[in-house]
């Protein structure tokens, strides 16, 4: 399996935005730094192939070189979410029959899940790890699921607490075989901020 993720160029104003309501653009931008770096730790102790996907795509050698990233940079490439994330399988299912993408909102995400992802794959057409918030933290497919179940990434509103169901709903009416993970949080909100506080500041 390859495990792709989605990285935004850490710029004041432009990274979380929610939490910069409460602590500024600037304690929101070096959080999000933290962030980065944790879940690069992470996806590097999965021991798995990965692939970075980034916006903006002019950032690719920036981010790179920022964070030492030894695996492939890509640029993120589509209009929306849903392309962005199909483009991506579609780079990753090149190179191997099953691939999973998480982004950069759940840095305390326990590797295991990871793990139990890969391992689901080759029973299931399609893996989902649910947010707190409505969205999911982890979407895992295998390449036969992938070509059945293209409508997962199409005319779904993202950002909205109801990502995940759709997505549900989705993969039911393409009859792919899912498997979902334990739920977890994104640290893009004042709220779950605290949650891993002590992490990301210390």
């Amino acid at each position: 399996m390859i495990l792709g993720i989605f990285l935004r160029e850490p710029v004041p104003g432009k990274v979380k935005r929610r939490l910069a309501l409460d602590v500024g653009p600037d304690l929101a931008c070096r959080i999000y730094v933290k962030c980065i770096r944790a879940t690069l730790k992470l996806a590097e102790k999965s021991g798995l192939p990965l692939h970075i996907y980034i916006t903006p795509p002019g950032a690719a050698g920036r981010i790179k070189k920022r964070f030492r990233i030894a695996a492939p940079v890509k640029p993120q490439r589509g209009r929306n979410l849903g392309e962005r994330m199909r483009n991506a399988f579609e780079t990753m299912f090149m190179s191997d029959s099953t691939a999973a993408l998480i982004g950069s909102d759940s840095p305390t995400l326990p590797p295991r899940f990871i793990a139990r992802a890969k391992a689901a794959l080759r029973t299931h057409d399609l893996v989902l790890g649910p947010a707190e918030d409505g969205g999911y933290y982890l979407i895992g497919l295998s390449r036969s699921g992938f070509q059945t179940g293209r409508r997962l990434f199409s005319r779904i509103a993202w950002g909205r607490p109801n990502v995940f169901q759709s997505t549900l709903e989705r993969a039911r009416i393409s009859r792919l075989r899912v498997f979902t993970l334990p739920a977890w949080y994104d640290v893009d909100t004042f709220e779950n901020f605290t949650r891993v506080k002590s992490l990301l500041t210390g």
